[in-house]
């Protein structure tokens, strides 16, 4: 959210006192502290919502959820991991998770092959995502978010496509044990 252009104070007052050096002076220093105020205003508006969080708005969110960063991650990265973090409401439909994989990756960017006959889940995403982004990062993300949800009793599995060297995470969990298995899949 960006507020409107504000006026320059000099512009404020009558011709005749734009006139004055010391007017001038004076309104030149007020207008550098005017400025400040209002792109700390601009920031704070812009970290009311993730989409548009500055590095600090994201930082306070990380810090409020436990949330310690990867070194070297984008902004945008880091984003998608708080925006997994909220995505934390009861009960899960396959239409949330959808939508939950949509913001995340974009829509179009993934897979999703849910079969309830065998209890198993299977998310493919897109590893050509946008610019700058970690295409591993973001699966790992999907995976923490989708463990958090998911029924203790689906199999659930994720991969990557359209990337040069596919891996594929398979886990598996039941009421007592976790067993993890991972395989290489060639698309």
């Amino acid at each position: 959210m960006e507020l409107q252009e504000h006026k320059r104070l000099i512009e404020l007052l009558p011709e005749f006192l734009q006139e004055y050096r010391e007017f001038r002076t004076i309104m030149d220093t007020e207008q550098i502290e005017l400025n400040q105020i209002f792109n700390r205003i601009n920031d704070f508006l812009s970290d009311l919502f993730i989409n548009t969080a500055t590095e600090d708005g994201i930082a306070r969110r990380e810090q409020m959820y436990g949330i310690v960063p990867e070194e070297g991650a984008t902004l945008e990265e880091r984003r998608v991991i708080v925006k997994a973090k909220e995505a934390k409401s009861l009960p899960y439909t396959i239409r949330q998770y959808r939508e939950m994989l949509s913001a995340m990756c974009g829509e179009g960017n993934y897979k999703i092959l849910l079969d309830p006959g065998n209890y198993s889940l299977n998310v493919k995403v897109r590893a050509v995502l946008r610019e700058g982004r970690n295409p591993l990062q973001l699966l790992r993300s999907i995976n923490e978010m989708t463990e958090l949800i998911k029924p203790a009793n689906i199999l659930y599995n994720s991969a990557l496509f359209d990337y040069h060297n596919t891996a594929s995470t398979v886990y598996s969990g039941a009421a007592a044990a976790v067993h993890r298995e991972y395989r290489v899949e060639v698309l």
